[in-house]
């Protein structure tokens, strides 16, 4: 595993990437004048980061790896490749659901605490970091969270109620009227992520972990 503050520190301070301080600031300004849910983040000097997380078959045999990509949303060369790097990859059939996951986030996580705190000395400069997206598709997020919901279980959907199985508490996802019952059950992200990250030992909203992942937590909701 990469760690985000070594790849950082050989980033800016042995390849000599810049982002320029105009673009970081703007980036702030934007933010809080459309008032984003993660604008209060920063004063308007930390460099903004993103995860992205993802699996892809291998093998002919339909293997999967999943991997953990880190980039830097002001940071846009002209090929794309160059802008995304593997901070850790593994074998999908090896993992143990989001038990194998949850201690890489803490090693990520660790390091993002210190690079936004303290930041990395760059020339005599202070650079500063903070995640401000988390990217990937339906089945990493539920793989990554412990999503209760997901196109496997009865209630799949992130912004209401609706079910494939009816049922006095959960209305049917094929009500097609102009007033449907699952209308009024629409959910906020914040609700969703209240109902269907798991709780208790088992789940991030249990453990060690997810306390210290305050910052993605806030992004999400």
């Amino acid at each position: 595993m990469t760690s985000p503050d070594d790849l950082l520190r050989y980033l800016f301070c042995v390849v000599g990437l810049e982002i320029p301080r105009e673009s970081i600031e703007e980036y702030w300004r934007h933010c809080k004048e459309n008032g984003c849910p993660w604008s209060h983040m920063s004063d308007g000097d930390h460099i903004p980061c993103a995860i992205y997380g993802d699996s892809a078959k291998f093998s002919a045999a339909g293997e999967k790896v999943t991997c953990i990509f880190f980039s830097l949303p002001l940071w846009n060369p002209r090929a794309a490749r160059r802008r995304i790097w593997l901070l850790f990859s593994l074998e999908t059939y090896r993992m143990v659901g989001s038990r194998t996951l949850y201690p890489f986030y803490k090693k990520i996580v660790e390091a993002m605490h210190k690079l936004y705190h303290d930041g990395i000395q760059c020339g005599g400069t202070t650079l500063r970091f903070v995640i401000t997206e988390i990217k990937g598709d339906w089945e990493w997020h539920c793989d990554a969270l412990s999503l209760k919901r997901s196109w496997r279980n009865s209630q799949f959907c992130w912004r209401c109620d609706a079910s494939k199985v009816t049922s006095p508490d959960f209305p049917c996802y094929l009500d097609f009227r102009d007033h449907p019952d699952w209308e009024h059950t629409q959910l906020t992200n914040a609700q969703f992520l209240g109902q269907c990250i798991g709780i208790g030992p088992g789940g991030p909203c249990g453990s060690e972990i997810f306390s210290e992942r305050k910052l993605i937590t806030i992004l999400l909701s």
